[in-house]
Order: C-alpha cells, then sequence, then structure tokens
C-alpha cells in the first residue's frame, strides 16, 4: 500500500500468526484496549468513548463494533479488513484535520456522529466521537 498516509501504522494481519484466530483476536484486541481503554484519543476537543456493555467474551462492545459487521447484533461477524486495520482507527481521528480526511456528520438517535474517510486507500471510520 505505496499511497498511505505515512501517519497509518502498517496492517495486523491474520496469516502471521499461523492460522491462530484466538491469537489474533487478542493481539488485535490488545491494539484497540490500548488505543482506547488506556487512553482515550480526542476528536473535536471531546474524548472519544467506546460503548462497554454488554462484554461479549471479556471485551468491550466497541471492540466488537470495530472488528464485526451486520446489522443483526447477535449475528455480526468478524471483518477481516476491520481486523487488518484496527490500529488505523486512533490515527484516523487523532489526525482527521490532515485534508486527506474526509469528514462528515450522521445523524445517530438524538446525537451526531462522524464518519471519517481516507480516499487514498477506502477506509471509513464511523462513529468518531463514540464506538457504538
Amino acid at each position: 500500500m505505496s499511497n498511505l498516509p505515512d501517519w497509518l501504522p502498517d496492517l495486523l494481519l491474520f496469516e502471521n500468526f499461523s492460522g491462530n484466530w484466538q491469537r489474533y483476536e487478542d493481539e488485535v484486541f490488545a491494539q484497540f484496549y490500548s488505543d482506547f481503554i488506556k487512553s482515550r484519543p480526542a476528536f473535536q476537543n471531546e474524548p472519544v468513548k467506546v460503548t462497554k456493555y454488554p462484554l461479549k467474551k471479556g471485551k468491550e462492545r466497541g471492540f466488537w463494533h470495530c472488528i464485526q459487521e451486520g446489522k443483526i447484533e447477535e449475528e455480526r461477524t468478524p471483518d477481516m479488513r476491520r481486523c487488518e486495520r484496527i490500529g488505523w482507527v486512533r490515527p484516523l481521528i487523532e489526525h482527521s484535520a490532515d485534508p486527506r480526511v474526509k469528514k462528515w456528520p450522521k445523524q445517530v438517535g438524538a446525537k451526531n456522529r462522524y464518519l471519517l474517510w481516507v480516499e487514498e486507500v477506502d477506509y471509513l471510520s464511523r462513529n468518531a466521537k463514540r464506538f457504538v
């Protein structure tokens, strides 16, 4: 991926875990934990909050939303592209002023959330103010 912004880290690839899904999931969670639980980024001068409950396998709901896809909560499944890019979420938030990052509000219930998109790599981060 030669057109990556220099502030995006390398992908976290499943192939580097010898096919061991549990080790990979644990490493993906470790990245999420470091970026959003241990410390919090800010977006538009507000801390980014992670939805914690309900926990699943001891991991926050926001984590699962970052790495899974699907409209029905109980039927969501892991998305390898999201897992590989878990380390991109925080840098994208922190570099949201970069002109390569397109952003726009999206009404979710009574609140505005923000979508952040890096067109060059076709990567979209949803709900920059809160992971739901």
